[in-house]
């Protein structure tokens, strides 16, 4: 013989397990959501520029931190260099930043622009800076201040005190220091 269950689910039982099901729902497509934001913007800003924004710097009360180390500027050598790098937009540029190191940190008191053998909106040749800089700096593109292999290997074999410098926006940095 057949058995026949008769399941009777009270009313408010049903409709707990449709909120259930409901808010299930909206969590999943709220999830979903958000994962396909961040995959459209993947597409929209570049890879390269997404992670540079996120290692590099701004300045802020004529001061950097970063990784633990601090970099000074002097007011006018900041506003100066600022201008420098608004004026040189063309082709990267490379200046040597003078000062000196006190406590690990850094305070640029000047700069000077060393020979430029060779420059273009990619690379820039230039002589060596001299001993009494303190940071190497180069520019790159607008808001592109990852360093290149190239970069990595040139600072590697400088004197370890001092550092190296991207610029790649009027008020954006990426330092590397030994």
């Amino acid at each position: 013989m057949d058995k026949h269950y008769d399941l009777k689910l009270e009313k408010h039982e049903l409709e707990e397990e449709t909120e259930e099901k409901i808010k299930r729902k909206k969590i999943a497509a709220f999830v979903f959501s958000i994962f396909l934001a961040l995959l459209m913007l993947s597409f929209i800003v570049p890879h390269d520029v997404l992670i540079s924004l996120i290692e590099s710097e701004t300045i802020n009360n004529n001061t950097i931190e970063k990784d633990d180390v601090k970099y000074y500027f002097k007011p006018d050598v900041l506003e100066a260099l600022q201008k420098y790098y608004v004026e040189h937009q063309t082709a990267e540029f490379k200046l040597c930043l003078e000062g000196f190191v006190k406590d690990g940190s850094y305070y640029v008191t000047s700069f000077y622009e060393p020979k430029i053998y060779f420059n273009n909106p990619i690379t820039v040749h230039s002589a060596i800076c001299n001993e009494s800089t303190i940071i190497d700096l180069h520019s790159h593109p607008l808001r592109n201040c990852i360093f290149s292999e190239q970069d990595i290997m040139t600072y590697r074999m400088m004197n370890r005190e001092m550092a190296g410098a991207v610029m790649c926006d009027i008020d954006r940095f990426n330092f590397y220091s030994g």
